[in-house]
């Protein structure tokens, strides 16, 4: 009989991404006998005290302290962090520049004259889907407009104080109509 294997899987799961990824790794560890424990990271960052208990861990390492532990800790892991450019662990996540032109291909396909951008500079996935969506849309002959916001632009959860006159001046100076 095959030896069960014990998985830590380090998540925020508040974060509806993290619950999808919770899913997905409940449906594997299911068809490969693993053992999973939940270590949530909606706090501070958790410290992980592995001793030799677990063979392996999953988990949304974007705090630096966190990313820090567990390459140190010399236990497989994998990341499934969007945050990291250039993190050491191997990782898992969204191809984001193919998330830009999916978007590009379906306004495209609606026979729009015109499109545009509207993303935040603060959030490396959104830089990497203005990089797919602006691709597509020149692969076609086409301009894009673009607009990349702070690190509010995308909702930082507050309640909006007042309108945003950048975005609401830029929006009314696009080409009508358009696909955004």
């Amino acid at each position: 009989m095959p030896t069960t294997k014990r998985v830590a899987v380090v998540m925020q799961p508040v974060r509806p991404y993290c619950r999808a990824v919770l899913r997905g790794v409940a449906s594997v560890s299911a068809q490969a006998n693993w053992e999973c424990i939940l270590v949530s990271a909606d706090g501070p960052p958790p410290v992980i005290d592995l001793g030799g208990f677990v063979h392996g861990l999953i988990g949304h390492f974007s705090e630096k302290v966190l990313l820090e532990h567990v390459e140190r800790a010399r236990v497989p892991a994998v990341d499934i962090s969007p945050t990291h450019r250039h993190a050491s662990l191997p990782r898992v996540s969204t191809d984001d520049v193919a998330v830009g032109r999916l978007a590009a291909a379906h306004l495209l396909s609606l026979g729009l004259p015109h499109f545009a951008f509207f993303g935040s500079r603060a959030h490396y996935y959104s830089l990497l889907r203005e990089q797919g969506f602006r691709q597509a849309i020149s692969a076609v002959g086409l301009s894009c407009h673009v607009f990349l916001g702070g690190a509010g632009a995308e909702g930082d959860g507050r309640a909006p104080r007042e309108p945003d006159r950048p975005i609401e001046q830029w929006v009314r100076g696009l080409p009508k109509p358009i696909g955004i």
